[in-house]
C-alpha cells in the first residue's frame, strides 16, 4: 500500500521534471486520484489507455514517452519514497549510480550513506532484511560517525573517540566498534593520519590542498610571454616612483606585503583591523597589472567583494560567482594570473579545494584575512591552519595605521589578540572611540538604550550583539527595543 510521502513525491516529480512537459502538480494530483498506488505501475508498463482517461490520449503518449526516457530516475523515486527518503534525491543518485540505480540500492542500500544519513539508510537495509551485524553496516557506522564531525567543523578526530561513537551508534561492545574502524580503514571510508582518523573526502582534498600548496610554492617556469617573473628590485624601484608620484606612502611591512605578491606564487598577507591591508591590496593590483599580470579579485561575502572593488577600483567577485563563471567557461585563469581571495579567516576547505583546482600551474594566488577573525561556516580552518605553516610565504602587518578616535576598534582589536586588557575609556557621546559600560547582565537592554538615546536616536545608530538568546541577545534586544519605539518613549525620540 502506498503512503501519503509516497503520493506526494511521485505527484512532484511529474509536476518539477522539466522532461514531463505539460504536466503540472494540477495534472499530476488529477493522475493520483485516478490511479492511486497504480500510477507507477501504469506509467512503465507504458499504459497509455488508462492514462488517456484522465488526460487525453495526446498528452499521454508524451507522458510516456517521457517517462520512458526518465525511467532509471522514475524508478529510484519509487525506490526513494518507499523507504523514507526525499524524491528530490533522485537525480543525484542516478548522477552517482547509473540508470540501473533502484536495483543496485535494493540489493545493497549503504551507498545512500553519500547522501542520506545512517538512521534512514539502516532503516531502508532492514526493510530489505539485511544482517545487523554485516560488514557493511558497520562502515557505515563510522562513515556516519565522521561525518557528523564534520558538521562539528572538525576534519580529523582521535580512533578512541571514533571507536566510542561508534560502539553507541551500533549499540555494541568498543571490541566490534574497533573491528568497524578497522574495516573503514581497509575499505577506503575512513583514511588514518597520525592517532586520528578523517572521512575520505576531507582527507583527499586535505591532501590535494597540501600538494597545491607546495607546487605553488616551489614555482613553476612562466607560461606567459608577456607577464613574467618580477625582480625585487624591480618591485622597490616601482614602488618609489609610484609613491613619489602619488599622496600614499607604505611602510615597511606594506612594501613587504606587495613583495610577497609579486614575487611569490603562493603567499599570505595577514593581520587585524586597521592596519592598511586595504591600501596593500591596492598597491598589488596596481603593480601587478604594470608588470602585465591579470588579477582577479574575490571575496567570500557579496559585502566584502563590493568593498575590495570600492579600495581597489577594479571589478570584484564572489567565490561563488568566480566559480561559476570558470565552470562555464566564462572566464579562464591565464599563466602568471593572479588571484586575490580576502577575508579568508572564513575560507573553509572545500573552497580552497575548488580555488586549487582552478589555479593553473604557473598562476600566482595570494591569501589575505585575518586569522583572529571568525572562523569558517564548513569544514577546515584552512587560513588559521596555513599561517602554522613554515615554509609558507606570508607577511603579517601588525602596525595600526587608523590613528584617529573614532577608530580605536583596531587598537583594542590588537590589544585582545595580544592578551593585554585593552584601556577602555569613559562613554561620551562627542568622544569617539571604544568605551565600556559596566552593568549585570539583566541590566544591558537598559544601559545601550541610554547610550543610543545620548548618541542621536536609533536612526544613528547600529546595535550589535554576540549572541541571540539570553537578555542582552539580539531577539531580547529587538523586543526591548520593539516596545519603546511603539509606545513613543522620548528619550528615543
Amino acid at each position: 500500500m502506498e503512503s501519503g510521502r509516497e503520493r506526494t513525491a511521485i505527484v512532484r516529480h511529474l509536476a518539477e521534471d522539466p522532461a514531463f512537459a505539460g504536466i503540472g502538480y494540477a495534472t499530476a494530483g488529477r493522475l493520483q486520484v485516478a490511479l492511486g498506488d497504480d500510477l507507477p505501475r501504469v506509467l512503465d508498463d507504458g499504459d497509455v489507455a488508462r492514462l488517456a482517461r484522465v488526460i487525453g490520449f495526446e498528452r499521454a503518449e508524451v507522458l510516456v514517452e517521457a517517462w520512458r526516457s526518465r525511467q532509471a530516475e522514475g524508478d529510484v523515486v519509487v525506490w526513494l519514497t518507499e523507504n523514507g527518503f526525499e524524491g528530490r534525491l533522485a537525480r543525484k543518485v542516478v548522477a552517482l549510480w547509473g540508470a540501473d540505480a533502484a536495483i543496485r540500492l535494493r540489493e545493497d542500500p549503504w551507498p545512500m550513506m553519500a547522501v542520506a544519513n545512517f538512521a534512514a539508510v539502516d532503516a531502508a537495509a532492514r526493510r530489505l532484511g539485511l544482517p545487523l551485524d554485516a560488514q557493511a553496516r558497520a562502515v557505515a557506522a563510522v562513515e556516519d560517525v565522521l561525518y557528523r564531525r564534520l558538521d562539528e567543523h572538525h576534519t580529523w578526530t582521535l580512533r578512541q573517540e571514533v571507536e566510542r561513537r561508534v560502539a553507541i551508534l551500533l549499540r555494541s561492545p568498543i571490541r566490534q566498534a574497533a573491528e568497524a574502524v578497522s574495516n573503514a580503514i581497509t575499505s577506503g571510508a575512513a583514511v588514518v593520519g597520525g592517532s586520528g582518523l578523517q572521512p575520505a573526502g576531507a582527507a583527499m582534498m586535505e591532501a590535494f590542498a597540501v600538494e597545491a600548496v607546495a607546487a605553488l610554492l616551489a614555482g613553476q617556469v612562466s607560461e606567459d610571454l608577456i607577464a613574467r617573473d618580477v625582480r625585487s628590485e624591480e618591485v622597490d624601484a616601482w614602488l618609489d616612483r609610484a609613491a613619489a608620484a602619488s599622496d600614499f606612502e607604505l611602510g615597511e611591512e606594506q612594501r613587504a606585503a606587495v613583495h610577497l605578491a609579486l614575487t611569490s606564487r603562493f603567499g599570505l598577507i595577514v593581520g587585524g583591523a586597521g592596519v592598511g591591508k586595504t591600501t596593500v591590496l591596492k598597491v598589488i593590483v596596481a603593480a601587478s597589472e604594470h608588470f602585465g599580470r591579470a588579477v582577479h579579485l574575490m571575496a567570500l561575502a557579496g559585502r566584502a567583494a563590493v568593498r575590495m572593488t570600492e579600495a581597489t577600483g577594479r571589478k570584484a567577485s564572489t567565490i561563488a560567482a568566480f566559480l561559476k563563471a570558470l565552470d562555464a567557461h566564462q572566464l579562464a585563469v591565464g599563466p602568471e594570473a593572479l588571484v586575490v581571495v580576502d577575508e579568508c579567516s572564513r575560507l573553509d576547505l572545500p573552497t580552497l579545494y575548488r580555488i586549487l583546482r582552478a589555479m593553473p600551474a604557473s598562476g600566482r594566488l595570494l591569501l589575505v584575512g585575518d586569522p583572529g577573525q571568525l572562523p569558517p561556516i564548513g569544514f577546515g580552518l584552512t587560513l588559521h591552519s596555513l599561517v602554522q605553516v613554515a615554509a609558507a610565504s606570508k607577511i603579517e602587518l601588525r602596525t595600526i595605521r587608523r590613528q584617529t578616535a573614532a577608530s580605536d576598534i583596531p587598537v583594542v582589536a590588537a590589544a585582545v589578540r595580544d592578551g593585554r586588557l585593552p584601556d577602555f575609556g569613559a562613554f561620551h557621546p562627542q568622544v569617539g572611540g571604544v568605551s565600556l559600560i559596566e552593568c549585570r547582565p539583566e541590566e544591558v537592554a537598559e544601559r545601550v538604550v541610554d547610550v543610543v538615546a545620548d548618541l542621536g536616536g536609533v536612526a544613528a545608530a547600529r546595535i550589535l550583539s554576540p549572541l541571540k538568546a539570553g537578555p542582552s541577545g539580539t531577539i531580547a534586544m529587538n523586543a526591548h527595543f520593539h516596545r519603546i519605539m511603539t509606545s513613543a518613549r522620548p528619550a528615543m525620540t
